[in-house]
């Protein structure tokens, strides 16, 4: 259980995206982007393990439109995970290696859908086990079950 001084509770008003970017068009502002550093223990090596994990939940007709992103993991190296929706609430996750430009971008669909009106679990960890200098691996979880 997470004490009520370190939640975060985001609105994302209807027609939001970005921050900047909504601001810029004039749209009511919504949504967050956070940099965060880890308090790891003495010892702990902070390049062999990041995680990051949050609650979701979108309103009874949510309107799925073309989709759309959700928070994610993004590391100094350039790697960055997250996860989103495409049409009817289909799942995906999005995979970006700063390898290859376009070529390093990968989007898997999910075989999960995003339910409206019920809270979602996600958790994006990156494993420890893999030989120094290659890319990590991720683990993903949507409500306890793997998707990537």
């Amino acid at each position: 259980s997470v004490a009520p001084a370190e939640r975060l509770r985001v609105a994302l008003p209807r027609g939001s995206w970005s921050p900047f970017a909504t601001l810029a068009s004039g749209l009511e502002v919504g949504g967050v982007a956070v940099r965060a550093h880890a308090r790891l223990p003495p010892g702990t090596d902070a390049a062999a393990l990041s995680a990051v994990s949050y609650a979701l939940r979108f309103p009874s007709g949510f309107e799925w439109a073309l989709g759309g992103t959700l928070p994610g993991v993004f590391l100094d190296s350039g790697l960055r995970l997250s996860l989103g929706w495409r049409a009817a609430g289909c799942g995906h996750v999005s995979f970006t290696s700063p390898r290859g430009g376009d070529a390093g971008a990968v989007t898997r669909l999910g075989t999960w859908h995003w339910v409206p009106d019920r809270w979602h679990f996600v958790v994006i960890s990156r494993s420890a086990a893999v030989p120094s200098g290659a890319d990590r691996r991720f683990a993903v979880y949507v409500d306890e079950q793997p998707v990537a």
